[in-house]
């Protein structure tokens, strides 16, 4: 992976990722190493690892379980034991504490989220994206960006409508005009393909 410019290092020693990881040309014992890791793990772990790829590198704790498990599971398990994930500081909002993590190396997120079928990846993009508005709230605009991607690969047109509108709402908060100005154009591109869809259902 060093050879072909993945990974280099820097003056510290420590490795890091240096351009996009391309699937097609990673070499296929670092595949077969990554497939053995995951293989060992329950049906349970492997269902909240496929939960948390779809998030991103770095996910937050939005799994259908109590606080308490799933802690237990993520520091015990996927973090103790199989080395898979990685605590982060936790995020106060408002009255929520949002608890984060992170893979251990980018490369075992995007090993998960390659191998989901497509009807699975779709559905959980849009469980997350719902699991973030719900613990968001009111703050959900913050997170206007992210929830675009979830609800555009969740094919959700009009959710992806309403989040780039938030979207440009901030960029215009913080002077960004130009790009305020492309997300409201992406806003009213995705409006037309909400309509159509609605019309298809009314049929």
């Amino acid at each position: 992976m060093e050879e072909r410019r993945y990974l280099r290092q820097d003056p510290e020693g420590n490795w890091y990722e240096f351009r996009q990881l391309n699937w097609n040309e990673l070499p296929a014992r670092v595949e077969g190493i990554i497939e053995e890791r995951i293989a060992r793990l329950s049906d349970e772990m492997r269902d909240i690892l496929n939960i948390a790829c779809v998030e991103g590198q770095e996910f937050t704790e939005i799994q259908k379980t109590t606080e308490r498990e799933l802690i237990k599971k993520l520091a015990r398990q996927l973090k103790q034991c199989h080395h898979l994930v990685q605590d982060l500081e936790e995020k106060k909002l408002g009255a929520v504490i949002l608890s984060k993590y992170t893979f251990s190396h980018a490369l075992f997120q995007a090993y998960l989220y390659k191998v989901l079928e497509e009807p699975e990846r779709r559905i959980l993009h849009r469980d997350v994206a719902e699991a973030l508005e719900s613990l968001y709230g009111e703050h959900s605009q913050t997170i206007a960006t992210q929830l675009v991607r979830h609800y555009t690969e969740a094919m959700e047109a009009d959710k992806v409508a309403e989040y780039r509108k938030l979207e440009g709402q901030q960029f215009f908060k913080l002077g960004e005009f130009k790009e305020a100005r492309n997300s409201f154009n992406e806003a009213l591109e995705a409006i037309p393909l909400f309509c159509h869809s609605a019309e298809r259902g009314l049929e």
